[in-house]
């Protein structure tokens, strides 16, 4: 099945306010809750996508954190998203510069396409 990346004002309005709310709730993975579970973090974009977006502290630094991954029906277990959706929902979050200055894993637990940026 091919997922067709749509982002609107709905999407960018939502990402908007996630971002806000990771900016005054940040994660500290030792403490908190995981984004993933938390409504606030987690944009569902229509056609198959699903972000969770959070402000990460790891050792006194900060970064963006993002996870994509595709809604999964039974046949699709085994996929993820595409690399250039990834970047473009990235970028909606607020991550900056080129694709190739951005860290980038695949955690094949969550089935999910990782992204990170520090924070200066």
């Amino acid at each position: 099945m091919k997922r067709v990346l749509m982002i609107g004002d709905v999407e960018v309005q939502s990402a908007l306010k996630i971002v806000s709310y990771s900016e005054a709730h940040p994660y500290y993975p030792k403490d908190s809750v995981p984004p993933g579970h938390m409504p606030q973090h987690i944009l569902e974009i229509p056609h198959g996508f699903r972000s969770v977006y959070s402000q990460t502290h790891i050792e006194q630094q900060r970064f963006r954190h993002l996870s994509v991954s595709v809604t999964q029906a039974e046949e699709d277990k085994a996929k993820y998203a595409h690399p250039e959706c990834v970047i473009m929902i990235a970028k909606l979050f607020g991550f900056t510069g080129k694709s190739t200055d951005l860290n980038v894993g695949i955690n094949h637990n969550e089935r999910s396409v990782v992204v990170w940026q520090q924070l200066l």
